[in-house]
Parts: C-alpha cells; structure tokens; sequence
C-alpha cells in the first residue's frame, strides 16, 4: 500500500510527500527472542511502514540541471519479540546533468540505523552509512542505451560484521520498450 502526495510549484519546483506500509514474509527464517537466541519453529514476519519526503528543483529554464533532496524515515517492526525491530533515518541528495541523449548523475546517501533490543556487548547496536554514487547514460536511438556507473559505500557500526568498504563498478548496454 502507498500514497502519495505532489504539488509542482511553478514550472521549476516539485515537493512529494509518500507513505508506503510492506509486509516481509520469511519461508526459513526464525523468530529470535531478546537475547538473540532463535526460536524452533517460527516464522519471521516484518512490517515496514516508510515515510518519505522529497524536493526537486530545475535550476535552469532548459531544465538541464537538476537536484533532488529526499529524507526518509523507516521503522522495521518483527511479529515476535521485537528483536529485529530499528528505525531507519535516511537523507539523500542528488544531482542531475541531462542534455539531448546524456544524462549525468551524482549522489550521495547518508543511513542511520536505531535498534532497540539489539545490543553489541553492553551497547545497544548502532549503524551507519554513506553511498556515493555516479552514473553516465547515453540513449542510442528510441529504445537503447548505454551506462557506466559506479559506487563507493562504507558502513559503520559497533558489530565488526556491520563494518565494510566497497567499490562497484558496472555497465552495459539496456532497452527501453
């Protein structure tokens, strides 16, 4: 289920609100109880309900350049004993460069994770990341394309299997019908 709001403000402005509820159902995953310890024979179930709230702004008539501001607010529910439960604070910026066949775009993601059972040692669990992303696309007639992209992300916490770095690389040629 979602709903959305738009209003265009002028021709060079767009806010959006949007809220999105989802259910997660796990075939093989357990239930864990408040120590961590799974439960025999139950099922996982989560529920997700999302806020999101976005600006996008042309900052030219020819409409050429473009950013977009997004922040979001996730909760993560589990239908046991709330092991699994955090909420999720979200903040994004984008840029966009597009001209006839090109576009060129630039973004960066920022991720809070809050768990509330969950603890490392004598802390609750903490998480973090940052997401850079850049992507060139480059139509090739009404239906093809071609893209490179690509992503750095680093993410921080307190649990050492949270911590990583990675790079990705990738492209390709895509159709559009």
């Amino acid at each position: 289920c979602r709903l959305s709001l738009t209003h265009e403000q002028g021709r060079r402005s767009e806010w959006s609100v949007s809220f999105q509820s989802r259910h997660r159902f796990y075939d093989t995953r357990e239930q864990f109880d408040l120590n961590g310890v799974a439960i025999p024979n139950s099922s996982l179930v989560y529920w997700r309900p999302e806020l999101t709230a976005q600006w996008r702004f042309h900052w030219d008539e020819s409409r050429h350049w473009r950013t977009t501001t997004k922040v979001g607010w996730l909760l993560n529910r589990d239908d046991g004993s709330g092991y699994f439960d955090y909420d999720r604070v979200q903040f994004a910026e984008q840029l966009r460069w597009s001209r006839g066949d090109w576009e060129v775009t630039g973004q960066a993601r920022f991720g809070w994770y809050l768990y509330r059972r969950q603890r490392v040692g004598s802390e609750h669990r903490d998480r973090s990341y940052v997401l850079l992303e850049l992507r060139a696309e480059r139509r090739l007639g009404k239906h093809w394309l071609l893209h490179a992209a690509a992503e750095r992300e680093w993410n921080f916490s307190n649990d050492p299997l949270d911590e990583y770095r990675d790079w990705m690389i990738n492209g390709g040629i895509g159709v559009e019908f």
